[in-house]
């Protein structure tokens, strides 16, 4: 008995039909990383019961933060997010580094003027929250924390009741 090889348009078809089961699993790796892994790392969704209520990123979140210091500082990105949710409000401002020695110094020269005077904050402390030190300030427009993580900077402004069983999750969000 003689065994028939393939044919030639059958072998075409066969190939076809794997290269595009490969491109599509290609599609849905890429679509799964840039959404999903990707957000994991970007701004958070959700801080506790807080949902994001709008945000402000790159260029202009990194523009926004120099007016804020009045000078120029060393950010490759930076972001300004807003929650909300039954009357507690949640400010979150993050910069980022190139690294974590730049973000020590930045976070630094941020003690360094409260300190100094002549800002609207005072009352400089330190704590710890959820195994990260944090400094304290008061100021107008609410609580004020502010603190460097790896590469970034993280301040933080709560506003409304309740902000103390906040701050522990706001701290581990960012």
């Amino acid at each position: 008995m003689v065994t028939e090889r393939p044919r030639p348009r059958r072998r075409g078809v066969l190939v076809l039909v794997v290269v595009l089961v490969l491109a599509f699993l290609a599609m849905f790796v890429y679509a799964f990383q840039s959404t999903v892994l990707v957000r994991r790392a970007g701004i958070p969704e959700k801080v506790g019961e807080l949902e994001l209520v709008s945000k402000v990123e790159g260029e202009a979140a990194i523009a926004q933060v120099g007016r804020l210091h009045g000078t120029d500082i060393a950010l490759k990105d930076a972001y300004i997010a807003k929650y909300a949710h039954s009357g507690l409000q949640l400010t979150a401002w993050v910069g980022k580094a190139e690294d974590t020695t730049a973000a020590a110094e930045l976070l630094r020269r941020m003690v360094e003027g409260i300190n100094r005077g002549g800002s609207p904050f005072s009352n400089l402390r330190q704590q710890r929250i959820e195994d990260q030190g944090v400094y304290q300030v008061d100021g107008p427009g609410g609580r004020h924390y502010f603190y460097a993580s790896d590469n970034k900077v993280i301040w933080l402004t709560l506003e409304g009741t309740g902000y103390q069983t906040l701050l522990p999750i706001a701290v581990s969000a960012f």
